[in-house]
């Protein structure tokens, strides 16, 4: 009688979790190099093969560190201290919100984040999401020698957090953040606006008729009211030569995030070449916005049978190489 339970996996099997495997080395790697970059424009003491030259999105910074902080150990001790010295910088709705959005357990991580944040930065916003003392420990604390410094706030990639401490943390700081770093200085309208910066339609609403009405913004009345921030204006006021551009962050690691959480999964399940296709199509299905923005990549309309795990190698290829690009 042969035992199916240890039997050997078939070809098709094996084959099947390489791919896997070697699209999720990929896609880590891109992102670990995009985080380094991104935390050393911010107060983080890492090294990275290039400057950052993108607008760095904070709270999905700390979250995508957070879901990597067992690959990557470092981060524990950077996310402690970075806590410490910069929380108040920091959304804690949107921290919240884009939270949800990430695989489940994420939500013990933050509340060790938040816990430092409270305890040791005196930040008692944090109080409601904070862990108690025998939840998650981040990092391992080197004594003496702190992985991060209060936020360089002149860095040009460091916008939003600069425009927050002028106008406080909320929406109105990243509202301007998102219309000066548009590529080409576009406009763009309400429901571009919160898809990007992740608050609702109607928050957007209220706080760009606002800023509009003050004349911060300037509003294009039509079908559909669109702003636009006189990137001029800014630069000369900010001291910088020119503003990062806005790329998709939070809509990015999301995906990441999920990806390499199933492939982690699919590691000790059985895995076959269809269920690689399938699961690797719905994916992408339910994060567009990861390849979409910026015209990382595009599903065709209509897949046909049996072409799917090549589209997933494609899509991750272009999307791990614009992280490297545009980190």
């Amino acid at each position: 009688m042969i035992d199916r339970d240890h039997a050997a996996p078939s070809p098709d099997a094996t084959a099947a979790h390489h791919k896997l495997d070697a699209l999720s080395a990929r896609l880590r790697s891109a992102t670990l190099d995009a985080l380094w970059r991104q935390w050393s424009a911010v107060g983080g003491m890492v090294s990275a093969r290039a400057r950052a030259t993108s607008v760095v999105d904070p709270e999905v910074l700390m979250l995508m560190s957070l879901a990597l902080e067992t690959v990557e150990p470092r981060f524990g001790d950077l996310l402690s201290d970075w806590a410490r010295l910069n929380s108040e910088l920091l959304s804690v709705q949107r921290m919240r919100n884009l939270a949800r959005r990430f695989p489940e357990g994420i939500g013990e991580s933050l509340a060790a984040f938040a816990r430092i944040a409270l305890t040791e930065g005196k930040d008692h916003r944090w109080k409601s999401i904070a862990g108690t003392e025998a939840s998650l420990d981040l990092g391992r604390r080197h004594q003496g020698k702190s992985r991060a410094t209060r936020a360089q706030l002149l860095e040009p990639t460091a916008l939003l957090l600069r425009l927050r401490l002028v106008f406080g943390v909320g929406i109105k700081a990243d509202l301007i953040g998102f219309l000066l770093s548009t590529d080409r200085g576009e406009r763009a309208s309400i429901g571009t606006i919160a898809t990007a910066t992740g608050y609702t339609v109607a928050a957007v609403r209220k706080a760009a008729q606002a800023l509009a009405e003050a004349r911060v913004i300037e509003e294009e009345e039509g079908a559909r009211a669109e702003y636009h921030a006189d990137r001029g204006k800014w630069t000369s006021l900010l001291g910088i030569e020119s503003v990062p551009p806005w790329r998709a962050w939070s809509e990015r690691y999301i995906f990441v995030a999920h990806f390499l959480a199933w492939a982690r999964d699919a590691d000790a399940r059985p895995l076959t070449s269809y269920l690689l296709e399938s699961r690797g199509r719905e994916l992408l299905e339910q994060h567009p916005g990861a390849f979409r923005w910026n015209d990382v990549w595009r599903q065709q309309s209509r897949v046909m049978e049996g072409t799917g795990a090549d589209e997933l190698s494609v899509a991750i290829d272009a999307l791990a190489q614009r992280m490297m690009r545009e980190a």
